[in-house]
């Protein structure tokens, strides 16, 4: 039982420690609940794409985003199919609806102010 204790605490250091914690700091990772609600993609992804590192990080990726409810009164203005955009007038947000199922391509693309952004391109 120790063993096992030993090989649990391993591998929750290894692999489960960068999704809740900042660079081996106890500072805890403000992504850490898209890195936990991805980790059933995660899985999903390696099954369906065991050979293609790619496909598995879109799936992965994807996953990743933020999930805002739909907000009902808004005018969806349709961009691409399945994808959707509106504008809250009282602040000026932009809200897009994506379609469960649409597939997307996860880009980074480096600004002129340092700043690295992650751009969902649907396919």
């Amino acid at each position: 039982m120790i063993l096992v204790g030993m090989a649990l605490a391993f591998a929750f250091a290894k692999y489960g420690s960068p999704h809740v914690f900042v660079a081996n700091t106890p500072q805890l990772n403000p992504n850490m609940a898209g890195n936990l609600r991805a980790i059933p993609a995660s899985i999903l992804a390696f099954v369906q794409n065991p050979t293609d590192s790619n496909a598995r990080n879109n799936i992965v990726q994807t996953a990743k985003i933020q999930q805002v409810s739909s907000v009902e009164h808004l005018d969806y203005t349709p961009i691409r199919t399945g994808v959707y955009a509106a504008e809250r007038p009282e602040t000026g947000e932009t809200i897009v609806k994506v379609d469960k199922g649409v597939q997307l391509e996860v880009h980074q693309v480096h600004l002129s102010d340092g700043r690295v952004v992650k751009v969902y391109i649907p396919l």
